[in-house]
């Protein structure tokens, strides 16, 4: 199944999550992939009308990489 992104759990959403347990397992490039796909879904919400913010946090984690 391919979640996608828009209202509710969505794909930018579990992107960001992925992210950050990769960050936790030292797996740097994978959570890099991860936070820039979470950065580039806009839709992305933590529930149906819940905030965005995969994209923000996403960019943040990308910025602090660097």
């Amino acid at each position: 199944m391919q979640l996608l992104d828009g209202p509710g759990v969505s794909a930018g959403t579990v992107a960001y999550i992925n992210g950050l347990a990769y960050e936790a397992l030292c797996r740097a490039p994978d959570a890099t992939a991860a936070f820039t796909k979470a950065a580039a879904s806009p839709q992305a919400r933590l529930w149906y009308e819940g905030p965005s913010w995969p994209p923000p946090l996403g960019r943040t984690k990308l910025q602090n990489r660097r």
